[in-house]
């Protein structure tokens, strides 16, 4: 019998079972290899090998099914980790500060009534804030291997699909719905369940991201309750369908602005196919820029993969807080107070025992404004009609149980604060923040 050597490697980029098996096959074609024990929740590969078997081999066997052999397992102090949650910090501060995701937001939403040429060409316009909505989600699925296979690009083709059946399919189901009802009346989704819904996207693309940095081994154990053997039958059936589709049906779900405006759209069609239709040209709008945006990455990774991954899945990390913090504030959970960058204050004049305060609405951040308790407030907010765009349309505030649609002109908001301290208020997709001072 062969002299063996028992090996512990760290191994990143390891994520769910589906993982463990191909690592496993790879080590189980090399002759020479044995008792071989792959767990991804600990980020580890345990097997025996011979003496003979080049330990260079076995680095490359598993690299080339596109993971990073970080080296012995051992309890080394985590610097990738730190550096990658330090540019994962300046990304996020950044994008709260800059407003990028409100200044990319669409100018005009889909509306009732419109052409499906036009519906195509706001999905057209609109991809430019898919991008940075679920770019995230799409950089996750076009992200490949270390090895940069050929079939790379299938991936991003594959998550577009399924976006486009999951967007044509809801505004078939919504469109029946309009009929039901008849006549199609919007349904309005309560806030808490929109911020909600963002939050577990967050959570969720929060998890996926750190998972793919790979420096995070811990972060492995968050998986769902289920037995090994029924996650590997899913991993190999994922496997077979192709996950990035899977994804892409889900992403018809996500709680995005111009999406929302387009399943009113369908429900008030009050047909299956005219509400089909009209969410599938919408979704073949925002073909080009997404499909572009995954496969230049999948193209990069060809000979940048393990650069590509590592700045993917700090984006991954950065849209996922990004989705934290906007259904944090919508739901009610996150005070904007922790989250707005803060502007000029406008302050309010007693005039006859009302408050008067004037406002100018701009694109990417409102107004914040000092009033008194117990003395109603009337606030003027003049808005340009270029100022006004799909993201900062409306403005909700929970405090106050208000939600007014801005318009073209003077636009009066009539409350009474009841006391001392800060109310805040966002945009309808909690993207921008306000505050409203309240002083004795």
């Amino acid at each position: 019998m062969a002299e063996r050597t028992a090996y512990h490697l760290k191994i990143s980029g390891m994520y769910c079972v589906q993982c463990e098996q191909r690592i496993a096959k790879a080590l189980q074609r090399i002759k020479g290899v044995h008792n071989i024990n792959v767990i991804y929740k600990k980020a580890k590969a345990d097997f025996e090998c011979d003496n003979s078997v080049p330990y260079d081999i076995i680095v490359k066997v598993i690299e080339d099914e596109g993971y990073k052999v970080a080296g012995l397992a051992d309890s080394s102090f985590p610097i990738k980790g730190l550096i990658s949650l330090a540019a994962i910090i300046v990304l996020y501060v950044l994008l709260q500060y800059t407003g990028l995701l409100n200044k990319l937001a669409p100018s005009q939403l889909a509306q009732s009534g419109m052409g499906y040429g036009t519906l195509f060409l706001i999905g057209a316009v609109t991809s430019v804030h898919c991008i940075a909505m679920c770019g995230g989600i799409s950089l996750f699925q076009s992200i490949p291997d270390a090895k940069g296979r050929k079939s790379s690009f299938s991936r991003p083709i594959l998550y577009n699909l399924g976006r486009v059946v999951s967007y044509t399919a809801i505004g078939a189901v919504l469109g029946t719905a309009g009929y039901v009802i008849g006549g199609g009346a919007a349904v309005s989704v309560p806030l808490t369940i929109k911020g909600l819904i963002k939050i577990i996207a967050g959570v969720m693309l929060l998890i996926m991201g750190l998972r793919l940095v790979g420096a995070f081994s811990w972060l492995q154990s968050f998986s769902l309750p289920m037995p090994k053997k029924l996650l590997q039958t899913f991993g190999r059936a994922s496997a077979k369908v192709k996950a990035p589709f899977i994804v892409g049906l889900l992403n018809g779900i996500m709680p995005c602005g111009p999406l929302q405006a387009m399943w009113l759209i369908a429900l008030a069609s009050g047909s299956p196919i005219k509400g089909g239709l009209s969410m599938f040209l919408f979704a073949v709008g925002t073909l080009p820029l997404m499909l572009g945006f995954g496969s230049l990455v999948a193209a990069l990774g060809k000979k940048f993969a393990h650069a590509v991954q590592s700045v993917g899945a700090i984006i991954v990390v950065v849209m996922g807080l990004a989705l934290l913090t906007q259904g944090g504030v919508l739901s009610g959970v996150l005070p904007t107070a922790l989250v707005s960058a803060g502007s000029e204050k406008d302050t309010a004049v007693n005039i006859g025992g009302v408050q008067i305060v004037e406002s100018e609405l701009t694109p990417g951040k409102y107004p914040e404004i000092t009033v008194q308790a117990g003395v109603p407030v009337c606030w003027n907010i003049h808005a340009e009609k270029s100022c006004i765009n799909g993201c900062n349309y409306m403005i909700v505030c929970q405090n106050l149980g208000l939600e007014y649609e801005f318009h073209e002109g003077n636009n009066i908001i009539e409350f009474t604060p009841e006391s001392e301290g800060i109310i805040s208020y966002s945009c309808w997709m909690g993207m921008i923040y306000g505050k409203i001072h309240v002083t004795e």
